[in-house]
């Protein structure tokens, strides 16, 4: 990992570069950027009339996505749906698409990959429909304008993203932080694989569009204090991810996208939250004499702290 020493001063911009040029969110597109502007949808087989013929999970509610990270309209992504909707209606307000086709494209928000093969895979005259549709799309997404639009999604999808991770009761950073309070997890920004840990779940939230509760859990209970630790950790509870059409999808994003988590956490959550902890054994004073660890300290006990402005015994 190539740590960036300095990120004051960084833009929306500069995250975004990174990020494009790291492998933190490439799996998503077959480790091609360019297709971050082309309207896309993740069903088996090669091509869209194959795509089209072949089954897919029944309860999978993605549908067409696009950006740099799942900004998936057949899942009803909020920030990918605005995006889409203004892109068609600037496309329609400039005559580039008629009426009709504008009220069509929009019937693919909301539609996922099964209810899509449902409506398209009856004749070939409806596939060569669906894949009109698709370079239809693919050319308003080309344009500056519709460019910009889809950087500015992706960029607060990602600040939903990494933000989830600190703020909220279900924080999983700041969880950690109380969990394993020693200082050897990975979700230590000390910890030297902090970032890389970071840029892997980050990946996931991104793929998945959440952890999972089984492995929270584990996390909950197994001090991971390693990428190894993190990657056994997945071999249990995402072994699909250990793995992509392009092989070491959890090794690539470990290694290749620790400097653009570090980027994007400095950025987008600049103000990390600030745990001072001590260690289990750590020796507390009490006023009734001798001493107990702090892990052993409950409420009702008087222990005896140093304030200049109160008593010595402070009840707890």
């Amino acid at each position: 990992m190539v740590a960036i020493a300095n990120t004051s001063g960084k833009t929306d911009l500069d995250v975004w570069n990174l990020v494009v040029a790291s492998e933190l969110y490439q799996s998503e597109h077959g480790g091609k950027p360019n297709k971050v502007f082309t309207a896309s949808w993740a069903a088996p087989g090669n091509g869209v009339v194959a795509q089209l013929l072949n089954s897919t999970k029944p309860d999978n509610s993605s549908g067409i996505s696009f950006g740099l990270v799942q900004l998936d309209i057949g899942a009803g992504n909020p920030f990918g749906v605005q995006a889409y909707e203004t892109i068609l209606s600037n496309a329609f307000g400039n005559g580039v698409i008629t009426q009709d086709e504008f009220d069509h494209l929009l019937t693919y928000i909301g539609m996922n990959r099964s209810e899509i093969q449902a409506a398209y895979r009856g004749s070939t005259v409806l596939q060569a429909e669906f894949k009109n549709d698709l370079n239809v799309l693919n050319a308003l997404f080309s344009t500056t304008d519709a460019k910009d639009i889809i950087v500015n999604a992706s960029l607060q999808q990602t600040q939903t993203i990494v933000t989830a991770f600190f703020t909220g009761p279900t924080a999983l950073y700041d969880n950690m932080q109380h969990i394993w309070s020693d200082g050897n997890s990975v979700f230590s920004s000390t910890n030297p694989d902090y970032y890389s840990a970071m840029a892997v779940l980050i990946a996931t939230k991104n793929r998945q569009g959440s952890l999972g509760g089984d492995l929270v859990s584990y996390l909950e209970t197994h001090e991971i204090t390693s990428l190894a630790d993190l990657k056994a950790a997945y071999a249990i509870y995402k072994p699909s991810l250990l793995s992509d059409e392009r092989g070491g999808w959890f090794d690539r994003v470990a290694n290749d996208g620790g400097a653009a988590a570090q980027l994007m956490l400095e950025h987008f959550q600049p103000s990390l939250p600030v745990v001072h902890c001590f260690p289990a054994t750590t020796q507390i004073a009490l006023a009734s004499g001798g001493f107990a660890n702090i892990k052993d300290i409950k409420v009702g006990d008087v222990i005896l702290a140093f304030n200049p402005f109160m008593s010595m015994g402070r009840r707890l």
